[in-house]
């Protein structure tokens, strides 16, 4: 059974006409701070020598680097880039963000 979120996505939408008021607002228009990382899953075995290599419990191998990404055999199952610091590319990173942004007081 599925459960709804109490979340409101609005794409696409003009911040400076926008009336309602929400508790958090993602602008994606800006550049945020840090370096471009380019990242990509491949299986296991096949991972080059990058920055920050994570092993995932399906097998499959997520790795990032600054440089852009060497080819891998059979090729990436996934790539990906983002700009971000590299402090912020760990997994507790976000799970702290997460906890910070539950525990924030709503209005």
């Amino acid at each position: 059974m599925a459960q709804k979120l109490p979340i409101n996505y609005l794409l696409r939408a003009d911040l400076a006409n926008l009336s309602e008021e929400f508790d958090l607002t993602i602008d994606t228009r800006s550049k945020p701070d840090g370096d471009q990382w380019f990242g990509g899953v491949t299986l296991q075995g096949r991972e080059p020598q990058t920055e920050i290599i994570a092993n995932r419990a399906d097998g499959t191998v997520e790795c990032w680097t600054r440089n852009p990404l060497p080819e891998v055999e059979g090729g990436w199952l996934e790539r990906f880039d983002g700009i971000f610091s590299e402090d912020m590319a760990s997994v507790d990173a976000s799970i702290l963000l997460g906890i910070q942004l539950a525990s924030e007081q709503k209005a």
